[in-house]
C-alpha cells in the first residue's frame, strides 16, 4: 500500500509539474481556460507516453521556441 501511494503522489506531481510549465507557455497562445485544458492534457498524454496531441502537428510548433530549452 505504501509503494502504491508514492506511485500516485509521484505520478501527480509529475503531471502537475510538466501541466505548470506547459501553461507558461501556452497561456500566450490561448485564453487561460483554454490554455489550462490543453496544458493538462498534454501534460497526462506525455507522462503516460500516449502520444495523442490536440494540435495537427502535435508540438512540432513549439520545436524551437525558446522557452522549451
Amino acid at each position: 500500500m505504501v509503494v502504491a501511494k508514492a506511485v500516485l503522489i509521484f505520478t501527480a506531481i509529475t503531471e502537475l509539474g510538466g501541466a505548470l510549465l506547459l501553461l507558461a507557455r501556452f497561456s500566450q497562445d490561448f485564453p487561460f481556460w483554454h490554455a489550462v485544458y490543453q496544458s493538462v492534457y498534454h501534460a497526462v498524454s506525455a507522462f503516460n507516453n500516449a502520444g495523442f496531441s490536440l494540435f495537427t502537428d502535435n508540438l512540432v510548433g513549439y520545436q524551437g521556441d525558446p522557452s522549451s530549452t
